[in-house]
């Protein structure tokens, strides 16, 4: 049975539970996460906040123990524009319809609203009850990045079991403090179909010798990696096995500490290599990243540090050959809009090789061997291998639903020999009760040869009701 016949299904059995906050805020919003990040800044949230799907419980705890009147201004429109979220999560059922349509379809997927497609619709309905809950998502893509017309991204049938949360999904996920690069898991690829288990509430409990953990969250994920049917001679590849797990905590207030892992046991090369050469080849991925982010207060100016280390392992948790992401963050706020700003650098660059022929190991080699893929597309930095990039980008929202980001950077791919300047904006406003999106793109990409300059206009529109 699919997913979406499940979810199905169940969803009669959710009609008449209590309604509940929606379990997980997705990785879809990079205007919601930077309110929450200014909150983490502030002390008003006091947990880790860096594993996408972020659950909804300790946050909602958080916000119940502060009053307004205690918040400074420039925390307070972060304050209700997470509680707003909130309110909306916890209505009982949701729907939303989402129609957009792009000149050309983004290439490099950071923190955010997949768009990865030339145009489509998007459709989904969620039921949420006191310990379950269902979302049926579907939708139709022309020209899609990952070669599919038609998914079911977004679905998933969720329960809660204690304090765990079990999930059969097809959701994105992001792992780490990155905005625009997650080093082992991003939403850059197409949702794998598969299941997840995380902590439901991230506070500690325990023995008091372990307190110092502070609260802490784990997460653990089992998918299937797909390859798009060749276009050539339409041969499909075999499905692979994806494993995935994630801890995370927050030991001392603003503090962040997450160590992942994660085994891809899809790695396909040409057919052009013989068989006896095959059995000498390696048939797995394993990832292992650690990342950190320091977020405080310097004097009223709210700032925030991180990093993230990752490569592949053979038996270590420490990648011996990692690629590297280092960022900051700052905000500032009012007590009717919020302005965040951030530069980040990822360099994925890596010496490690396979046996014959090579390939980089952390993140498979275009052209050699397919690895850390899913339909084609990156899992983890959606630079790829042997890449180095550097983005400088701000958010800025407002009340009424007014919003706006700017990004600006450079990518340069050593496999390619290619050097990309990129700059993005987009705008969004409230129109007759619905979300309209405008982002328009600049790029220009160059090599030895030649060099070409490239514009493409994004709009979307959304609908929730």
């Amino acid at each position: 049975m699919t997913l979406s016949r499940c979810a199905l299904a169940l969803s009669a059995l959710f009609c008449a539970a209590q309604a509940q906050a929606g379990p997980w805020i997705e990785p879809d919003s990079a205007l919601l996460r930077s309110s929450i990040d200014m909150l983490v800044n502030q002390g008003v949230i006091k947990r880790p906040v860096n594993t996408y799907p972020l659950m909804w419980k300790g946050i909602a705890g958080d916000l119940q123990n502060v009053s307004i009147q205690d918040l400074t201004p420039q925390a307070q429109f972060a304050y209700h524009h997470v509680q707003h979220a909130l309110k909306y999560a916890q209505q009982g059922t949701v729907s939303r319809v989402r129609v957009f349509t792009n000149s050309e379809p983004e290439t490099f997927q950071g923190f955010g609203q997949r768009n990865q497609a030339k145009s489509g619709i998007e459709t989904s309905g969620s039921l949420t009850g006191k310990t379950a809950s269902a979302k049926v998502s579907v939708s139709y893509r022309d020209d899609s990045n990952d070669g599919e017309y038609v998914n079911y991204d977004g679905s998933y049938v969720a329960a809660l079991l204690g304090n765990w949360s079990v999930s059969a999904e097809k959701i994105n996920h992001w792992w780490g403090p990155g905005q625009e690069n997650a080093l082992v898991l991003s939403n850059n690829a197409q949702a794998m179909t598969g299941v997840r288990l995380t902590r439901h509430d991230t506070n500690y409990y325990g023995p008091s010798w372990l307190a110092f953990i502070g609260p802490w969250n784990f997460t653990a994920i089992a998918a299937k990696q797909q390859s798009q049917v060749s276009k050539i001679d339409e041969e499909k590849v075999e499905d692979g096995d994806f494993w995935g797990w994630r801890f995370s905590a927050t030991p001392i207030q603003g503090l962040e500490l997450g160590l992942s892992q994660t085994k891809s046991e899809w790695l396909h090369y040409p057919e052009s290599i013989s068989d006896l050469a095959m059995d000498e080849l390696a048939n797995e991925q394993k990832l292992s990243s650690l990342d950190i982010k320091y977020s405080t207060m310097l004097g009223t100016l709210p700032l925030s540090i991180y990093g993230e280390y990752a490569g592949h392992i053979e038996s270590a948790l420490i990648a011996e050959d990692g690629a590297l992401t280092l960022g900051a963050q700052t905000h500032y706020g009012t007590e009717q809009s919020l302005l965040s700003g951030y530069i980040e650098y990822t360099d994925t660059g890596s010496e490690c090789v396979s046996q014959l022929p090579e390939y980089n190991c952390n993140y498979g080699n275009p052209g050699i061997a397919q690895g850390y893929q899913h339909r084609e597309q990156n899992l983890g930095p959606a630079i790829g291998a042997d890449a180095e990039a550097v983005t400088l980008g701000a958010t800025y929202h407002r009340m009424g639903g007014y919003g706006a980001h700017l990004k600006l950077g450079r990518i340069e791919t050593e496999y390619l020999n290619t050097d990309i300047s990129r700059l993005e904006i987009g705008y969004q406003q409230g129109v007759f009760g619905a979300l309209v999106n405008i982002t328009g793109h600049l790029w220009r990409e160059s090599n030895d040869l030649d060099s070409d300059t490239h514009s493409a206009l994004s709009l979307a529109l959304e609908y929730r009701f």
